[in-house]
Formats: C-alpha cells, sequence, structure tokens
C-alpha cells in the first residue's frame, strides 16, 4: 500500500522558503507604506491650506498674517474632521486637533503656510 502526502521534511522545507521569501520583502513593503503615510500626511497640509485659503477668498494683502482656528474651517464645511481631530496618517494617534490655528503669512515672494497650536503674528 503506497501512502500520498508530503513528508514533514518537505513541510519544513517550504517553510524556510517561505519564511525567507517574508524576510526579504517585508522591509521593501514597510518602506512603501510609510512613503504613502507621508504623501497623505503632505495632502492633508496642502488641503488644510487650501481651505484656509478658500476661507479668506484668497483676498490676501502683503506683508500681513491670515489666521483661522480649524474649528472654524470645519464648521464652515472646508474640512473635516473625526472625534474633533484632523488625523495625521504618519502618527494615527497624533494629528491636528479643531482648536489648532492655520496662518497664513502673505510675504512680497507668496504665501506661507503653517499648522500649530496658536496664531503667529
Amino acid at each position: 500500500m503506497k501512502k500520498t502526502g508530503f513528508t514533514l521534511i518537505e513541510l519544513l522545507a517550504v517553510l524556510v522558503i517561505l519564511a525567507i521569501i517574508t524576510s526579504l520583502s517585508m522591509p521593501t513593503i514597510l518602506n512603501q507604506i510609510n512613503k504613502k503615510r507621508v504623501e497623505v500626511k503632505d495632502t492633508n497640509d496642502v488641503v488644510i491650506q487650501k481651505a484656509a485659503e478658500l476661507y479668506f477668498d484668497n483676498d490676501f494683502v502683503e506683508n500681513k498674517v491670515y489666521c483661522v482656528q480649524l474649528s472654524e474651517l470645519v464648521n464652515r464645511g472646508y474640512l473635516q474632521a473625526s472625534d474633533n481631530k484632523i488625523i495625521d496618517p504618519t502618527n494615527p494617534s497624533s494629528g491636528y486637533s479643531v482648536n489648532d490655528y492655520a496662518s497664513i503669512i502673505s510675504t512680497a515672494s507668496g504665501l506661507q503656510f503653517e499648522i500649530g497650536d496658536e496664531c503667529l503674528k
């Protein structure tokens, strides 16, 4: 009577090969995930900046600072927030609070943008 199936050695060999493939590919996969998280954070920053520019109706006077609280942008429908936070994908436990401020500084060379816990002066 002939038995069919895999021997223990064959199964262990397959497991070793899978472990090697996984160990070689994981750094690449994790690196790509982190790159995408940074890209999403950068995109979130641009969205907040554009929302603030729209809030001020793109009517900027040179050498002036414009400031708006993120909660105002959320209340007016320019942004969406979850649990009073705008999530930072690079660090999901942090992010921007709706109590933070978006500051736009109008200069001769263009607009500068910052998000922080207080208005820039």
